[in-house]
């Protein structure tokens, strides 16, 4: 009896201490509520409302700008956002009830967003519209403009399929996939379409994406959505040098393991002895492969080690601009140099540009873009068109380790298959598919 008394007033005590800590909890959580409104005493729809640090605790203001939030401490700092406004912070102090009035972002909607019209301001627009600056192009360096623009545009859709130089640009979906052309968007660069890989990224001022109506000035051709690049123009004062330089490495990331000489012929003697054969690689055999025999044809080879290699890439450009009240001008050099991950590709691109805007009257101003471009791009001369058995890497993964890649000045060969293989020698001694490229542009408005 004794016993069953003690327990009950431990489980009430229990009881108690539970309750209790369930109101502590309780006072400190409390209900805000209030009100968020702009610079003209009018409510704002659908205003962002978070506790600060803990960004999942949030809600958004109705039709009368009027908000109610539950947050864990009387103390916390509440986050006011909306597109267009600054955001604010507002710390609670102990408060149940707020008003708040947001500032608008003069800056974002005094922003200059060039559209098929022409230009307009960002807080006049009512299309579906996003534009990129060039500080946020430029922010990571990258070979090609499609490449820079992946991720930094919603509803814009980037795939890059190929990591090859000069074929690595990302393909650009704005609307998905529709019947008309490649589906790719329209390039309009200075007013006339273009590649877009071909431009120099240093001579880019803005890039606008038109996504909706916006774009149908461009009929049937900006069905896809329309690019619109516009390049960098000259400003008042002295002239101003700008030299930019940019160097990267690239690996492969992922690299299949095969078995290195030693373990491939210990495991392909036990595969055949389970089968009841004679093993293929006897004692003398091996011994010559592990000792690198100068006088045989075997030997330890890593063949993926043979056909790749770290890439380099360096990027150089160098910029003049200046002018008067009435001549502006821009000029521009770019060098692009891109060594690929597999030896013998690389790809070079040399740009130049020269813009003069000249205000030959109150109502009349002349403007000339110059510009031009040239690729050079070498890729192994074998893997054309559908003849995928003579592919570089496709060969070095069937050969066998065990061979030389060259004995007596001439590349070896395995039978692999149907065919002979050695994928450092169809990397090296097929020849170059070469691709020579050059463009000039000049538009007088």
């Amino acid at each position: 009896m004794k016993k069953q008394v003690k327990w009950s007033i431990r489980l009430l005590a229990l009881l108690i201490c539970s309750f209790s800590a369930l109101g502590i909890q309780a006072q400190n959580t409390i209900n805000v509520k209030g009100t968020v409104y702009d610079s003209n005493k009018e409510p704002l729809i659908g205003a962002n409302v978070s506790q600060k640090g803990n960004s999942s605790n949030g809600t958004i203001t109705n039709i009368d700008g009027q908000f109610i939030l539950n947050v864990s401490d009387p103390n916390s700092t509440l986050v006011f956002s909306f597109i267009g406004y600054q955001t604010q912070e507002v710390a609670l102090q102990g408060r149940s009830e707020i008003r708040v009035t947001l500032i608008e972002d003069s800056k974002a909607l005094d922003e200059v967003v060039v559209v098929g019209y022409g230009t307009q301001k960002r807080g006049h627009l009512t299309g579906s519209v996003s534009s990129v600056s060039a500080k946020e192009l430029l922010k990571a360096p990258m070979q090609n403009v499609s490449n820079l623009l992946t991720g930094k545009v919603s509803g814009l859709t980037s795939i890059q399929s190929s990591g090859k130089p000069g074929a690595d640009g990302t393909a650009l979906y704005v609307r998905g996939m529709n019947a008309f052309s490649d589906n790719a968007p329209m390039v309009i660069v200075d007013g006339v379409p273009r590649p877009i890989d071909y431009v120099n990224p240093n001579d880019i001022e803005s890039i606008s994406v038109l996504k909706d109506a916006s774009a149908a000035i461009y009929g049937v051709q900006g069905a896809n959505g329309v690019i619109l690049i516009t390049t960098k123009s000259g400003g008042d004062g002295p002239a101003k040098i700008a030299y930019d330089a940019s160097f990267t490495m690239t690996q492969n990331t992922a690299m299949p393991e095969f078995l290195n000489a030693r373990d491939y012929m210990y495991w392909h003697n036990k595969a055949r002895e389970m089968d009841g054969l004679t093993p293929l690689w006897t004692a003398d055999i091996q011994n010559k492969v592990l000792s690198n025999d100068p006088n045989s044809i075997w030997g330890e080879t890593d063949w993926l080690d043979k056909i790749f290699r770290t890439g380099l890439t360096q990027q150089h450009n160098v910029s003049a601009s200046g002018g008067t009240e009435k001549t502006k001008y821009f000029a521009s050099l770019g060098y692009m140099d891109q060594e690929g991950t597999l030896k013998n590709t690389s790809f070079t691109r040399y740009n130049i540009r020269a813009n003069l805007d000249i205000q030959v009257a109150k109502n009349l101003k002349f403007t000339t873009n110059i510009s031009g471009y040239r690729l050079d791009r070498d890729w192994p001369g074998t893997a054309i068109g559908n003849q995928a058995e003579f592919d570089p890497v496709r060969q070095a993964i069937n050969s066998v380790p065990v061979i030389k890649s060259e004995y007596n000045g001439l590349p070896t060969a395995w039978m692999g298959g149907s065919y002979y293989v050695n994928g450092y020698a169809a990397l090296t001694e097929s020849g170059y598919n070469v691709k020579l490229v050059g463009y000039w542009i000049l538009i007088i408005n």
